[in-house]
């Protein structure tokens, strides 16, 4: 190579190294400062909780939580939780509503200056410094539990395309119902209609106990490896399993139906939207399946197609759609359309060879 070029060729790399390291440090930086906001939230969480009464105490485990998400899930968080957050980790009310968007709300967060709020306590100054801040967790949190008073779980069972049954989990508040769980198979002597009342019985004994259980709801894993909506500090340690048949009824993994459930469930109760949170098209195939089933339950097969094949056209991939709209298909003698559908099918680059020999079988 020639000298000019190798020296250049130097350079480029030693350009590429340089702004390698700057991405690391600055991710590094972040981390840091999160780290420090987290660790002294809760060093003022600590001196806070001692102006508590006995009730309020038993809210530090939702407190903690909140802290956590805010700081380190900024895009999960609502309004309330994120009052609550900076009056820990400042010691004051902060206006953050004046945010627009994931990146500008994470900026203001870590752009946030820790406050400690005593070096001792019970002392006439430490109280005038932290019962303002007291209230403003109180208050706020009163808010997030007040969102949980008023839902109720309901359980049923719905009759799909192809003669399948799941059971399901629907949560209402106020007028708006939403389903959070579908149950599409047993489970030892559990069948699709008991595992889905065993979950709503659950979830209305926990709600029960503490009304913003919702708000400290996490991904997390059960002692047997399995994915679950975890439930830190609570009477059971977690609401629901996110097992394989489940997951892939909604489209996805396991590891990821528990994010999107935790998602789901703190959605379908918060009075404040959390910021960032849309739907990605394997979500909204969910959806449309789902519109699909109730419509299909309802005696509305042409509905149920329309949902169906919408499902497919959200996310390709989706292989439970394909079986039941050949379902639907089945049962109205059209065999042009399962043939048509067979070939799209095999034509789509995102179907694994397994799914479509799945879905060849469903036709048969």
């Amino acid at each position: 190579m020639h000298p000019k070029y190798s020296f250049l060729s130097a350079c480029a790399a030693l350009l590429a190294l340089t702004f390698l390291a700057f991405v690391s440090l600055t991710a590094s930086a972040q981390t840091d400062t999160r780290d420090g906001l987290y660790r002294g939230g809760l060093a003022n969480l600590q001196v806070v909780s001692r102006y508590f009464t006995p009730a309020q105490a038993g809210r530090i485990p939702t407190l903690k939580a909140i802290l956590h998400r805010v700081i380190y899930e900024t895009d999960q968080a609502n309004d309330d939780e994120m009052a609550i957050a900076t009056a820990l980790v400042t010691g004051h009310s902060l206006k953050i509503d004046g945010a627009k968007g994931t990146d500008a709300t994470t900026k203001m967060i870590l752009n946030l200056h820790f406050t400690p709020l005593a070096a001792r306590v019970n002392t006439v100054q430490t109280a005038a410094m932290v019962k303002p801040v007291a209230h403003i967790i109180n208050t706020n949190y009163g808010k997030i539990a007040s969102a949980g008073k008023s839902v109720t779980y309901t359980s049923g069972v719905v009759r799909k395309p192809g003669g399948m049954e799941s059971g399901y989990v629907d949560m209402t508040k106020g007028a708006r119902k939403t389903r959070i769980v579908e149950i599409p198979t047993a489970v030892g002597d559990l069948g699709v209609s008991a595992r889905a009342k065993m979950i709503a019985r659950r979830m209305t004994s926990v709600q029960q106990r503490d009304p913003a259980w919702w708000s400290r709801i996490t991904p997390g894993q059960a002692a047997d490896g399995q994915a679950v909506v975890s439930l830190p500090s609570g009477p059971v340690p977690y609401i629901l399993t996110a097992d394989a048949n489940f997951a892939k009824e909604w489209n996805t993994s396991p590891t990821t139906l528990a994010q999107r459930l935790v998602t789901k469930i703190r959605s379908a109760i918060e009075t404040s939207t959390a910021k960032g949170v849309l739907a990605t098209p394997e979500e909204e195939a969910v959806l449309d399946k789902q519109a699909g089933d109730e419509a299909y339950a309802k005696g509305d097969k042409a509905a149920a197609e329309q949902h169906y094949k919408q499902a497919i056209k959200d996310s390709p991939s989706y292989l439970i759609a394909y079986k039941l709209l050949i379902g639907v298909y089945k049962e109205q003698n059209k065999a042009d359309q399962i043939k048509a559908l067979i070939t799209d099918a095999q034509g789509e680059p995102s179907l694994t060879d397994a799914q479509i020999k799945e879905i060849q079988q469903a036709a048969e």
